[in-house]
């Protein structure tokens, strides 16, 4: 689905569907998907995203193997990326960027019943997204959160593997930023609706550390008053082991990463709050006109 003509397409494509009035949302163009669709599985991937040649294979042995309607993989930084998009990857991919949800940047994880399925790799029994009326999300950015929660809450079963491989390109840390931001966003407004998958301690370690951030930067002024050359040592020791968790994906451009890594949890943190005092979500604007 797309809203531009194109012109260059797959040769082996069955059909493609473009031409619209209006730039429409990602759950929108995947319900048009599903008029369309004949099979008895649907297979869902972003458009910057590119799939593992056994991809679907791979998806459905899952699906089998773990009992489950529906089932995604890791998002993997592909390897032509440039250093800022890498730089932005490692941040995804280290347990200090996404916690316990590394595994879906990392091929590592061992398969597993799972809440949530991303957009981005996504195959799931055509029949189970009937069940819940489609996509139907204005959601720009949690459409995926909210579909999962509605298969869950009619009993359907979701899954991971880590063999059904899609390669998803990194946005650099500027647009990382934007992207984190909607994303936190999105979440905070779940919780406030009381979403059970967003009810969970690891989505609100970010607005921790964005509420606390202040207080630590207090402490390491009082720090460098006090203890000038211990503070900066500390400090120093700290950037520098961040920066090794990066150093073997950008080089010697790892130094970046601590920064990164921190303006990530601050701005998905701030984003959280916001969406958590939000009544109502207007995702378009709020994804063209973040706060």
């Amino acid at each position: 689905m797309s809203d531009r003509p194109i012109d260059e397409v797959p040769r082996d494509a069955a059909l493609i569907v473009t031409g619209s009035s209006s730039d429409t949302s990602p759950a929108i163009k995947r319900d048009i998907g599903r008029s369309i669709a004949r099979g008895h599985f649907l297979a869902y991937i972003d458009d910057d995203a590119f799939p593992e040649f056994d991809w679907i294979d791979r998806a459905l042995e899952a699906i089998r193997d773990l009992r489950v309607d529906g089932v995604g993989g890791p998002g993997l930084t592909p390897n032509d990326s440039n250093w800022r998009e890498r730089l932005s990857g490692a941040v995804y991919g280290s347990i200090l960027g996404s916690g316990p949800l590394r595994y879906r940047f990392v091929a590592h994880s061992p398969a597993r019943v799972v809440n949530e399925v991303p957009a981005y790799n996504f195959i799931v029994k055509s029949e189970c997204i009937d069940a819940v009326g489609g996509w139907n999300s204005s959601f720009y950015g949690g459409e995926d959160t909210d579909l999962c929660t509605r298969l869950r809450s009619q009993g359907f079963r979701l899954g991971y593997t880590p063999d059904a491989v899609v390669y998803h390109y990194r946005r650099p840390p500027r647009h990382h930023l934007r992207q984190v931001g909607n994303v936190g966003r999105h979440r905070g407004y779940f919780v406030r609706r009381r979403d059970a998958s967003s009810l969970r301690g690891m989505y609100f370690a970010p607005t921790l550390i964005a509420v606390s951030f202040p207080i630590g930067v207090g402490l390491a002024a009082i720090g460098a008053i006090r203890q000038p050359l211990l503070t900066l040592g500390i400090l120093a020791g700290l950037w520098m082991a961040l920066a090794g968790l990066a150093i073997k994906d950008v080089g010697m451009r790892a130094i970046l990463f601590p920064v990164v890594l921190l303006a990530h949890h601050l701005w998905y943190g701030v984003n959280f709050i916001y969406g958590l005092i939000t009544r109502t979500l207007d995702s378009e604007r709020d994804l063209h006109n973040p706060p």
